[in-house]
């Protein structure tokens, strides 16, 4: 990248500007501890830009390279995606929105390779607490993944390791992206219920999760990627009509009993 650095005519330009790029943005991202999947009644739109995705609020979640395995990723170009998720009694939505300044597709001619993220979850969750190693499980404790990949579009996988991924034959899962200004926005869906090595979501569990990027513009495939280890989801338990009934239920019978009391008392006088 060029410098500019000629074209500042005051040292004091530079702060001005830092400044103005940091005004540009939230002090902090607020980065989330806890996905919570919001519950709903209706059916859950596809299209990443729809007005539903856009009042629900972000969850933001940090990702680092990955430097335990060659080849690693000391430079990754994903540091963070919003995840946005919902509910309803036939299935579940991920809305991912993240920064990447290539729309790449897999071109071995140029080695460019495919934009990617994965969603990771254990495919049982254990009562114990106990969770696969976080970086695509191993040979003794595999895991189950969600993912979009350009060109590719949305599918299921299960994996014992990050070179051992295998697809699932009949995947389920649906997806629709969209890339504009930099940044991807892909929502993929599934069934909540699981069957065979896939994830059953049950509301109020907390289910482990974690997420992998690839920005195959910058060179980034298989094990150079961006990660995170485990997160917690929880699908926000569906709200009760019994909020409307019981507090005009419980006044009813605080005023009975209150005019019981009065009743008693202009007896005994």
């Amino acid at each position: 990248m060029p410098t500019f650095i000629d074209s500042v005519e005051k040292p004091e330009d530079i702060w001005h500007l830092t400044n103005y790029v940091l005004s540009l943005g939230p002090e902090s991202p607020g980065y989330a501890t806890l996905i919570t999947v919001t519950a709903v009644s209706d059916a859950i739109p596809d299209d990443p830009d729809a007005d539903f995705w856009k009042k629900m609020a972000p969850q933001n979640v940090g990702l680092m390279g990955q430097v335990i395995q060659d080849p690693r990723n000391f430079n990754p170009s994903i540091d963070m995606v919003a995840v946005r998720a919902a509910w309803n009694d036939k299935e579940i939505a991920f809305h991912l929105t993240w920064d990447d300044p290539t729309e790449s597709k897999p071109d071995a001619a140029t080695k460019v390779f495919a934009d990617a993220i994965t969603l990771q979850f254990p495919p049982k969750v254990e009562s114990g607490g106990e969770r696969p190693y976080f970086l695509m499980g191993n040979d003794s404790d595999g895991v189950y993944l969600l993912r979009w990949e350009q060109g590719k579009g949305a599918m299921e996988a299960t994996a014992s390791g990050p070179t051992k991924v295998t697809a699932i034959s009949g995947s389920e899962a649906s997806g629709k992206a969209v890339y504009k200004n930099g940044q991807y926005r892909v929502v993929i869906k599934r069934a909540r219920a699981g069957k065979d090595d896939r994830t059953t979501f049950q509301p109020g569990v907390f289910t482990p999760v974690a997420f992998q990027a690839w920005d195959g513009g910058a060179g980034e495939t298989g094990t150079r990627m961006s990660l995170t280890s485990w997160y917690y989801l929880r699908l926000e338990e569906p709200q009760s009509n019994r909020r409307f009934v019981i507090p005009p239920v419980v006044a009813l019978l605080t005023l009975a009993a209150m005019v019981l009391v009065v009743r008693v008392a202009n007896r005994r006088s």
